[in-house]
């Protein structure tokens, strides 16, 4: 018996949201949580193909797969069926995968709850595709409407300022010093609300986005990533909330939910979900102080949640 083992990063996006698919610079950060994978290779008469997938250790789904196309045990689960799109394409880029004359036992592990949102589909898909030998961009873009963001996240251990150039062709990655020196003074909140990243594209159309707002957020990017100035970084933050607001017709987080707080507040991702960006010159007291009022008690500083 063999065992193989891969490990890849979640994310989050800081900037760029919605017009990522446009191909506008994206921010992103690969974070210290993320999916571990272990594929254990057993003589054959086993389950062809068992998966297991855990959540902080505790297991919350288990199918087996035939052989032939595999078929799953569970047809009507989504998670099942999913898995089994991303095996066959798998296969379909790589034939020799997965060896032949094996059983497989596979086991997955958040180190993080899946509702926080932070890279559980892209962390599996980078991992599976790892063990399939195929690139995890072409597997993602096959089966997904994604930008990629995240999978370059999941195989990168520094910030990124990403581009999307479309299906077929391979993205624009490329590494950056994102640790300002206020990084004190920044702080991941989750909001309370997991959001689906598939869905909250559905219904946008990245060809409406105007090229004047492209390059905004585009500069606006590259900006944020050499700011030095707390005050700079706050008036950037909110000149980002402002441009995304116009352009899908949504009123920013802070101004639905967060209003009276002490420095500003923006979206990561899909607006209304997940984590948020908190930036405030006052203390880390006053700032839990604000958001545990809110409702909002899972807040990690800068350095506690960007690799």
């Amino acid at each position: 018996m063999s065992v193989q083992t891969f490990y890849s990063h979640g994310k989050l996006m800081i900037t760029g949201e919605y017009l990522a698919l446009a191909g506008s610079l994206v921010l992103a950060v690969p974070v210290r949580f993320g999916q571990r994978m272990l594929v254990e290779k057993l003589p054959q008469g086993e389950p062809w193909l068992s998966w297991t997938a855990l959540e902080q250790g505790q297991q919350w789904y288990h199918d087996i797969f035939r052989e032939s196309g595999f078929e799953p045990e569970n047809a009507g689960d989504p998670v099942s069926t999913n898995l089994q799109k991303l095996l066959l394409r798998a296969k379909e880029l790589n034939p020799a995968f997965p060896e032949r004359g094996f059983s497989y036992k596979i086991t997955t592990d958040t180190n993080f709850p899946l509702k926080w949102g932070l890279g559980s589909s892209s962390t599996l898909i980078s991992n599976l595709a790892w063990w399939a030998g195929v690139d995890p961009f072409e597997l993602l873009f096959s089966t997904s409407s994604g930008s990629g963001y995240d999978i370059a996240c999941a195989r990168h251990n520094t910030p990124l300022i990403y581009r999307y150039n479309g299906r077929g062709h391979a993205p624009s990655v490329c590494e950056v010093a994102f640790d300002p020196p206020f990084r004190q003074n920044l702080w991941f909140v989750y909001t309370g609300k997991k959001q689906s990243s598939a869905k909250s594209i559905e219904g946008i159309d990245p060809t409406k986005f105007d090229n004047h707002t492209l390059e905004r957020i585009s500069e606006l990017s590259m900006k944020l990533v050499k700011e030095e100035n707390l005050d700079h970084f706050i008036r950037m933050m909110t000149a980002h909330e402002t441009v995304i607001s116009r352009a899908i017709d949504q009123l920013p987080l802070q101004a639905v939910r967060f209003t009276g707080f002490p420095g500003a507040i923006k979206s990561l991702g899909a607006w209304g979900g997940d984590f948020c960006l908190a930036a405030s010159a006052e203390s880390e007291e006053v700032v839990k102080a604000y958001f545990n009022k809110k409702g909002c008690d899972t807040i990690f500083g800068f350095s506690e949640m960007v690799l």
